[in-house]
């Protein structure tokens, strides 16, 4: 089947440097990897031990001997131990470490490996589905039923890891495959840079609204639009012809993305600063309008007394007046 793909990485709002890394690969064998990679550490060690597992899995998926997926799981084994000792042989770069998530397509087969919360997500058939499981602490708490999903996003462990590559010793990653493409599947891999800020609907509205290469562009400028905390990479690979909305041209400017999770960075705070300032200007008409009420109110129970008062003055002026007549 042929294959469309498209990756781009971006430094993000906050950050200085980059330490995500991609690549997207026609190996010897005639199989395509598709590989993103989320580093961590001081002293540009993050921004190494990214790009070196990205570098290193195409070198070894190339000639490493064996079996899919059982080569996928050595290879990302041999990368952990290469990275950790990298980082116990420099004092500068010790602790450092990547995510590591990897897409292998080959004929009609498709294979993920995977360590760590970079992610991996299938679009078939008008339906969005995560593929791949984040090895973080919070996911750990919601797959043993001890935090709800809605929780884990608000949670302030949620970020971090209980495995990485380089991070320790031994690693296991998530290998999953093979499993058959069909035509019009679209594969969507990206970093927690984004994953954090955009939600799986929103992705799914985008790729079925504009082009590949567009709505990647699309998605990782929302999530800089959504603050940008993070370095934020992504990659989106079609299956078969493109196929965009039944026809659907829509500009990127007027795609209509709902912003539910616009509560994320400078967006999200000019958001609630306007709901309160809308909340404020409507408490305040209000009091103007109960304070007029109760003027007009007043002013109208003012004018009665003044009228009760006023007429028993006429009356006994004009029973004077009778008085005065009759004598």
């Amino acid at each position: 089947m042929r294959l469309r793909s498209y990756g781009r990485t971006d430094v993000g709002v906050v950050r200085s440097n980059n330490e995500d890394a991609y690549g997207i690969f026609t190996l010897k064998d005639g199989g395509n990897l598709f590989v993103v990679a989320d580093g961590l550490g001081g002293h540009l060690a993050g921004e190494v031990a990214s790009s070196t597992a990205v570098e290193r899995l195409k070198e070894y998926l190339e000639r490493a001997p064996g079996e899919l997926p059982q080569i996928l799981k050595d290879i990302f084994q041999r990368l952990n131990r290469e990275i950790y000792s990298l980082g116990q042989s420099n004092p500068s770069r010790r602790g450092m470490g990547t995510t590591l998530t990897a897409l292998y397509i080959k004929d009609d087969n498709a294979y993920i490996a995977h360590v760590g919360d970079s992610r991996v997500y299938r679009i078939r058939k008008g339906a969005i589905e995560l593929l791949t499981q984040d090895q973080s602490f919070v996911e750990k708490l919601v797959s043993d039923g001890l935090l709800s999903e809605e929780e884990a996003k608000r949670h302030p462990r949620k970020n971090v890891l209980l495995q990485m590559i380089g991070m320790k010793k031994e690693v296991e990653p998530q290998v999953i495959g093979p499993f058959k493409l069909q035509e019009g599947d679209l594969f969507f891999l990206c970093t927690d840079g984004l994953s954090n800020l955009v939600m799986d609907r929103e992705i799914l509205e985008v790729f079925s609204r504009l082009p590949l290469r567009e709505a990647v562009d699309f998605l990782i400028d929302l999530a800089k639009k959504r603050g940008g905390p993070d370095n934020i990479t992504a990659i989106g690979v079609g299956v078969g012809e493109e196929r965009v909305g039944e026809g659907d041209k829509t500009p990127v400017e007027s795609t209509p993305v709902e912003v539910e999770a616009g509560k994320f960075g400078k967006e999200g705070k000019f958001r609630r600063r306007r709901k309160i300032a809308l909340l404020i200007a409507l408490v305040l008409i209000l009091l103007f309008v109960l304070g007029f009420g109760y003027y007009l109110f007043s002013l109208g129970k003012k004018e009665e007394q003044l009228e009760k008062l006023q007429k028993p003055q006429i009356t006994v002026q004009e029973k004077g007046n009778d008085r005065k007549d009759n004598r």
